[in-house]
C-alpha cells in the first residue's frame, strides 16, 4: 500500500507543479498566461469603445492569432489610437491612413481588422 500512496502522492505533485500542462497546444484550453492577457485585453478594448460581446470575440480572435504566430495586429492594439468610439490614428503619416492629419478618422471596420502596419507602436496595458 505505501508504494500506491507514493504514486498518487507524485501525480498529485505532478498537476500541480505543472498546472497548464494539459492547455495549449496539448488542447484548445487556455494556459494561465493566456486567460491573463485575455482578461487584459478585455480592460483594453472595452476602454476603447467597444460592446462586451464585441471585447470577447476580440480578445478571443487575438489568441488564436498569437497562437499561430501571426504577426498582424489591431488598431485596437496600438498606441498612437485615439479616441473612444469614432477612432483617428496619431501616426497617420507613417501608417498610410492619409496624407492630411484631418483625414485620420479611422472606420470601425479598419480598426477591428486584422492588418501590418508601419506606424504601430504596441499599447502599454
Amino acid at each position: 500500500m505505501p508504494e500506491i500512496e507514493a504514486c498518487e502522492v507524485a501525480a498529485s505533485d505532478t498537476v500541480t507543479a505543472d498546472p497548464d500542462r494539459w492547455c495549449w497546444p496539448h488542447s484548445v484550453a487556455m494556459s494561465g498566461q493566456e486567460i491573463d492577457t485575455f482578461t487584459a485585453r478585455l480592460a483594453r478594448l472595452t476602454d476603447r469603445g467597444l460592446t462586451l460581446a464585441d471585447v470577447e470575440h476580440q480578445a478571443d480572435r487575438l489568441t488564436t492569432r498569437d497562437r499561430d504566430r501571426d504577426a498582424r495586429r489591431l488598431c485596437l492594439e496600438c498606441a498612437h489610437l485615439q479616441g473612444i468610439g469614432p477612432w483617428g490614428c496619431g501616426n497617420w503619416r507613417k501608417a498610410g491612413v492619409c496624407i492630411r492629419g484631418s483625414d485620420a478618422a479611422l472606420a470601425r471596420d479598419l480598426v477591428l481588422v486584422l492588418q501590418r502596419c508601419d506606424g504601430f507602436k504596441a499599447a502599454t496595458p
